[in-house]
């Protein structure tokens, strides 16, 4: 695994106060949210591998826009998160809803709770590796459950654009994976995999750069004609 690093003032690079920072502008669930989410691989995926009313866990579920597409879409969705800022806000903006706070590596669920988790580049932020985090993602799912997890991918294009963004480096922020690394982490924790590929397309340099507006950087996700890569792997698996 490629350890990437960020500037930080603390022991490492991502914390509860950072996420709670990277979400502070998000914005309510609206239909133009609806509209994009439909369009994303990974809700094809769910509706492909997770039947419509399992209780299904998005597990670092930052400002819970999964969660509430989710639930309007049958699904008993419900989300976790370690950012205490976090879920008081997502009690607030989203009340019928269910909202829990911990940690991926030690989640407050019974064994075997869910049908299925969902969990979108939160696994590579543990400096210890992803394995607490899937060994846990095992305990609480029921035993024909399913995960699907998604990490960044490990690439020379990806390094070389989180050089390009954080040149001088600093504490570690996450762990970028080959599609072998990433494989041989959920057997360890005794998953099967049954689908894994490359998703998320970035635009090179162009996205990260902070002269780009954002609206420019959506927009060339989106266009066939920029040159872009993958920037993660996914996996579907089920429990060995």
């Amino acid at each position: 695994m490629y350890m990437e690093s960020r500037p930080a003032s603390g022991d490492v690079a991502t914390t509860p106060d950072v996420w709670a920072k990277t979400f502070e502008h998000s914005t309510p669930y609206t239909l133009g949210t609806s509209t994009s989410m439909r369009l994303d691989s990974r809700w094809q995926l769910i509706k492909r591998y997770v039947p419509r009313g399992a209780r299904v866990l998005d597990a670092g579920c930052g400002f819970g826009e999964w969660v509430e597409f989710l639930a309007r879409r049958g699904y008993r969705a419900e989300g976790l998160d370690y950012s205490s800022e976090l879920i008081f806000r997502l009690r607030n903006t989203y009340p019928n809803r269910t909202w829990s706070e911990g940690r991926t590596q030690s989640m407050p669920y019974a064994d075997a709770t869910f049908d299925a988790i969902v969990s979108w580049g939160v696994i590579e932020h543990d400096p210890n590796g992803p394995r607490q985090a899937l060994n846990e993602f095992r305990r609480v799912l029921n035993p024909h459950g399913r995960i699907i997890v998604t990490v960044p991918v490990d690439t020379p294009r990806m390094r070389a654009d989180s050089k390009a963004q954080f040149p001088i480096g600093g504490k570690f922020f996450q762990f970028l994976f080959t599609p072998e690394e990433f494989s041989a982490a959920l057997v360890a924790s005794k998953f099967r995999v049954i689908e894994s590929s490359l998703c998320s397309k970035n635009a090179q340099t162009l996205l990260f750069s902070r002269s780009v507006s954002a609206p420019i950087r959506a927009l060339l996700k989106v266009l066939p004609a920029i040159p872009g890569y993958h920037a993660m792997i996914y996996a579907v698996c089920e429990r060995g």
